[in-house]
């Protein structure tokens, strides 16, 4: 399932950052493809052509964040992983 979300940001910016740009460009776009139990998200802004968050998500069940390699990392990256509960 594809789900595509627009979010107008115009009204939160300052009012002399509001006069320097467009309407039309002040949006943070979030697609989400959600295939359960994985979920890719894309955030983008047509503001910033070069700007694109993406995530990952993997959903666990009956896992409150206890499996130590859920991801199945190798050890080269899992020994860069940092963990924060």
């Amino acid at each position: 399932q594809l789900t595509r979300s627009d979010f107008h940001v115009l009204n939160r910016v300052p009012p002399w950052i509001r006069s320097l740009l467009p309407s039309s460009d002040c949006v943070i776009r979030e697609e989400c493809y959600n295939c359960y139990p994985r979920i890719h998200t894309v955030v983008t802004c047509p503001l910033f052509s070069n700007f694109k968050l993406t995530v990952q998500s993997l959903h666990i069940d009956d896992d409150r964040g206890e499996q130590p390699n859920v991801h199945r990392l190798k050890p080269e990256l899992l020994s860069h992983r940092e963990v924060e509960h």
